[in-house]
């Protein structure tokens, strides 16, 4: 155990030299937290300058909602050591912000405004933008919006993501590490949800085919509409509600160690309705599986 401290100990100080040298070498500071280094920048455009818009950030949280006039407004703030790449043409915004490896460890970004890591997009109800792809590395997602949206992919490696109040063909959110919220939610298509630690909540939602699968998390989906649906976590509860009728759906219980609830009524693992229409299967490795029909 020694020796693993002492070879720990060593490369940390390698390490510690190697930033110390790009320090000295480039002339620039890489410890401190001057927030005079970080930069305001607002961009403004068309309803229908874009059909795309294509996100990649790391370290952002990203908030989507409503403009307050007939114009598409974007708003965030830029370290002096941050990368950016940004174009907007062929009808595509595009920007992606980084920051070199060796300026993030020891710049105590943790000690800023928390507003300097913030993404503001403010989409117009009138706009042609139909697509949008955002990814940050490490940051909540926020989408809240009464557009019409032809695909969103949205995803982050650690934060939250909530998704309001909007209409779309094809939705997919990925968290690999938070909870996943959808509220009011219509999608013509299909709505795909997954999260490798934690929750995932729905209301209101509806989809042609709803799928979501969390690792380690309750999944709690009311007032469902949907034909064919499908949730899954490894360790937590499931509980559906649909809005439909029980004769329809051919439903697909089973857990490990919970009860599976049928419309009330605990039941053997399995699938009930063999004969319906529309599909239901829930599936948990720790925890009750219960679905109940509602008008």
């Amino acid at each position: 155990m020694n020796k693993i401290l002492k070879y720990g100990l060593a490369i940390l100080l390698i390490g510690f030299g190697i930033v110390l040298v790009i320090s000295i070498t480039s002339n620039s500071t890489i410890f401190g937290i001057n927030e005079e280094n970080y930069t305001l920048t607002e961009e403004s455009y068309a309803s229908d300058d874009f059909d795309s818009i294509n996100f990649d950030f790391d370290n952002r949280h990203v908030y989507i909602t409503e403009s307050p006039d007939d114009q598409i407004h974007v708003k965030f703030y830029l370290h002096e050591k941050d990368e950016m790449t940004y174009s907007d043409s062929t009808a595509e915004l595009n920007i992606e912000i980084s920051r070199k490896w060796y300026f993030s460890i020891f710049t105590f970004d943790i000690f800023t405004n928390k507003d300097y890591f913030k993404v503001l997009l403010s989409l117009p109800t009138s706009t042609t933008v139909e697509n949008l792809d955002i990814n940050t590395s490490n940051g909540e997602l926020e989408l809240n919006v009464t557009n019409v949206f032809d695909s969103i992919n949205l995803s982050t490696s650690n934060g939250r993501i909530d998704l309001v109040n909007f209409t779309v063909n094809d939705l997919v959110a990925n968290s690999s590490n938070g909870d996943v919220l959808a509220e009011e939610v219509v999608a013509i298509n299909s709505i795909i949800l997954k999260t490798s630690n934690g929750a995932i909540n729905l209301s209101k939602v509806t989809a042609t085919n709803i799928k979501a699968n969390t690792s380690n998390g309750r999944i709690t989906a009311e007032n469902i509409i949907s034909e064919d649906i499908s949730l899954d976590t490894s360790n937590g509860r499931i509980y559906l509600a649909v809005k439909g009728l029980k004769d329809d759906y051919r439903v697909t219980l089973s857990t490990s160690n919970g009860d599976e609830i049928y419309d009330g009524l605990k039941v053997a693992s399995g699938t009930i309705n063999t004969d319906g229409i529309y599909r239901i299967s829930l599936d948990s490795s720790n925890g009750d599986v219960e679905v109940t029909f509602v008008e």
